[in-house]
């Protein structure tokens, strides 16, 4: 026989907060399907079982209850709630909309089902923080929020604000144990001469001497309803949670939508493919994906359409390269920039930033998305947000990531608000406040750096495009010609000969005494070896201005995405960082660029005093 749920509403205390404030704290410029994909991801995410090389799958999916469906909720599982509640007139349709978001291959709602239990220091507490908490903070380094606001994300997308809770956990003993219960958040109302917040649970009514206690069906009970209710079960070893959300708000998009579920299930679609690609990128370790699964009916959608985005394969680059880096490797992606960001005068590392610049087809999907830095966690490398830069102009698409390191995560997370949608530094304090937002400042002046055109040298204009010309002629020009070299003795330049040029900067020098290609022993890039002297009697940057040749021999600035330097030494052997030449006084340097292969380029160097 199917067991009947008690009804337990929360009665007002000392502290407590309506159910209608609980939601507002969540505040959010969120879409609804966006909050919701975000939110529960993270908790999913913040779930997932550690050990082994599994990886978790969250799953969304959108169907309806038939009549059956409908009157086991409406007999068993809310024979009783408040006068008026708009869920009592919703349970006597034939049918009720539901949304279930289910995850496997997580920990499940573990530790104690009440909320006066006491715990050791380390111990699970997911259930209570879940089910019984509003806003508990998330224990675990470098986890991606709190719980109990994420759910909250889940409340909002019901029109009657419940949701319906089963999960599967593994005790300490090593068995298996199922856990049901359901849950609203609604509004303040009174009932038999009480004032109650609107927070309430239908499960099994504990009492004890000192107060009356919501506690979830367990086992077999558990199981026996929730096995009718949900369409995604637990194989024998599997442990989880799954929520049924209740007659979804499809009408909660912006204005531009009509509603309906067909829309709200497109969004969450959308939502799922921007804010979820570092868990379904592929070619990645196991321990930094998760399986991500959107069903509309029995229909599973397809979630693949942006890899055909060359922004979102560049965003994918750029992370890719900002993971070797912080690794304690390099980027192994010639087209990607890697900017560290540091603050304050020891110059301490805040985070990486990866910088691209996609070509764009006709029509990319993502396009919106090019000259935006996505901003996300460094553990949990969950998006933050997409920030835009409006004020800086570049003529080239461009798109970036940045990530702080790990040991600045818990920093980063307490900029965020409940809703985990931006980083706002106010509401830090101190050298963390700063930290945060010298950080930021860090990264608009990276992607300003990044986006400039390099000045334009009257001195050396004219050999561009001669140079340009002549590396277009094959690879014995060596692919790349140094504006201000022999360029009027092309037989000399193919030699790679020592001769003199002087590339004019801005009230400083520096001499180009002769290049020369290297051996082609690679796939992608062609690479050509400068010899340089610095005539200048201070110390000084050099600095390369590289450009790409295009038609009509004209060059197009390149900000280092495709022409870069790679490598750079001073004649003794010293040495130097490639984005941060230093020199002394009268030293000789090589330079080593790279570029693409059939790619005809212009470098002039120019050196700045230090």
């Amino acid at each position: 026989m199917t067991s009947t749920l008690d009804w337990m509403p929360k009665p007002f205390g000392p502290g407590d907060i309506a159910g209608d404030g609980t939601q507002k704290l969540l505040g959010t410029s969120l879409a609804a399907p966006e909050l919701l994909v975000r939110e529960t991801a993270q908790n999913s995410w913040d779930a997932r079982v550690r050990e082994g090389a599994s990886v978790p799958e969250y799953r969304l999916q959108f169907r309806a209850l038939d009549e059956s469906g409908v009157r086991l909720l409406r007999e068993s599982v809310f024979p009783q709630m408040r006068p008026g509640a708009s869920l009592r007139a919703a349970l006597e349709r034939p049918s009720m909309e539901v949304i279930e978001i289910s995850d496997r291959g997580t920990t499940g709602l573990r530790g104690p089902t009440r909320n006066d239990a006491l715990v050791r220091p380390g111990d699970p507490t997911d259930y209570r923080d879940f089910i019984l908490t509003v806003g508990a903070k998330q224990d675990q380094k470098n986890g991606g929020g709190t719980y109990g606001f994420g759910k909250t994300a889940a409340f909002r997308a019901s029109r009657h604000s419940t949701v319906i809770v089963w999960s599967r956990v593994r005790l300490n003993s090593g068995e298996y144990q199922e856990r049901f219960i359901a849950v609203a958040i609604n509004e303040s109302f009174q009932y038999a001469g009480k004032r109650y917040t609107g927070q309430q649970w239908w499960g099994r009514k504990v009492e004890d001497s000192k107060l009356t206690q919501a506690e979830p069906l367990l086992g077999n009970e558990a199981h026996e309803l929730a096995d009718r209710l949900f369409c995604r079960g637990f194989g024998d070893d599997e442990t989880g949670t799954s929520l049924l959300v209740l007659d979804p708000r499809y009408d909660a998009l912006d204005e531009s939508s009509d509603g309906g579920r067909a829309a709200f299930v497109e969004a969450a679609r959308e939502a799922v493919m921007r804010n979820l690609w570092p868990k379904t990128m592929g070619a990645q370790e196991s321990q930094r994906a998760m399986r991500v699964m959107l069903v509309d009916g029995d229909r599973e959608l397809d979630l693949h359409g942006m890899q055909e985005s060359r922004v979102f394969r560049d965003k994918c680059e750029c992370l890719r390269a900002i993971r070797s880096v912080q690794a304690g490797g390099a980027s192994r992606n010639p087209l990607i920039r890697v900017v560290p960001i540091t603050w304050g005068r020891g110059r301490k590392l805040v985070g990486h930033l990866a910088l691209s610049k996609p070509v764009l087809g006709p029509s990319d999907m993502w396009e919106d998305l090019a000259r935006t830095v996505t901003l996300m966690r460094s553990e949990a490398e969950l998006i933050v947000e997409d920030k835009e830069y409006p004020h800086v102009h570049g003529g080239d698409a461009w798109a970036g990531v940045f990530k702080p390191v790990s040991q600045l995560d818990d920093v980063f997370a307490k900029a965020e608000p409940p809703s985990h949608d931006k980083w706002d530094f106010s509401a830090l304090e101190g050298h963390e406040k700063s930290l945060v937002k010298v950080g930021l400042e860090r990264v608009l002046e990276g992607v300003r750096e990044y986006v400039r055109p390099p000045a334009a040298d009257p001195d050396v204009e004219g050999h561009s495009s001669t140079g340009a010309i002549a590396a277009v002629l094959g690879k014995s020009l060596g692919g790349a010609i140094a504006s201000g070299a022999e360029e009027d003795n092309p037989s000399t330049a193919r030699k790679g000969r020592r001769g003199k040029a002087k590339a004019q900067g801005r009230g400083s020098g520096v001499e180009v005494l002769g290049w020369e290609l290297l051996p082609d022993d690679d796939s992608v890039l062609s690479r050509t070896r400068f010899t340089l002297q610095v005539v200048d009697e201070k110390p000084v940057r050099v600095v390369p201005v590289m450009g790409i040749a295009i038609d009509g021999g004209q060059i197009r600035p390149d900000g280092g995405s495709e022409v870069f330097v790679e490598n750079c030494e001073m004649a003794d052997g010293t040495p130097l960082e490639a984005d941060c030449m230093e020199v002394p006084s009268s030293t000789e340097l090589s330079v080593t660029v790279a570029y693409p292969h059939g790619v005809a380029i212009d470098c002039t160097f120019r050196t700045v005093e230090i």
